[in-house]
């Protein structure tokens, strides 16, 4: 298990409180119910490593509480990336491919945690690919979104780039 989460096997979510997972936001009750089923509660506490770049993925995160920092270590200089709250999740791309984390994911809190394998998924997909779906699309909606933003930050740092050119 990634980084020595510890399991919250007496956890048991109602539909209404999966539904502040964004992701899960527009799902059937039927949906979640399926989901709940496969995913993995966890707790983890305060300045703990959920993820670190460069390792290898096998599952996503869905955040139930707390708060959690990505970020990239460049020249050994810290670049927070985003702050996820309640309703986020992280580590989606593991589910598509086998490539290493790209980011590092802290815990600033204490905090619980939706872990969903990708063997969970590709089960989701051989036995409900329905579900699996609408939670792909859920992904994208997201994933588009934040490559939005992230253009938008580029665009604007070449703007301020050129326009701190000219003025020296």
């Amino acid at each position: 298990m990634a980084a020595n989460l510890v399991p919250d096997s007496g956890a048991q979510f109602t539909s209404s409180e999966l539904r502040r997972i964004k992701l899960f936001a527009d799902m059937t009750d039927e949906d979640i119910s399926i989901l709940n089923a496969v995913i993995e509660p966890v707790t983890c506490r305060p300045n703990q490593i959920i993820v670190s770049a460069g390792d290898v993925g096998d599952c996503m995160f869905l955040v139930m509480q707390g708060e959690f920092r990505v970020s990239l270590v460049s020249q050994g200089r810290e670049a927070l990336l985003a702050k996820l709250e309640t309703g986020d999740f992280f580590g989606e791309l593991c589910l598509l491919d086998e490539n290493n984390r790209s980011a590092d994911v802290v815990a600033t809190v204490p905090g619980r945690l939706l872990r969903f394998s990708r063997a969970a998924f590709q089960q989701l997909v051989e036995t409900r690919p329905q579900v699996a779906a609408r939670l792909m699309m859920g992904i994208l909606r997201t994933v588009g979104s934040r490559l939005r933003k992230m253009d938008k930050q580029h665009s604007d740092s070449m703007l301020l780039s050129r326009s701190w050119k000219t003025i020296r």
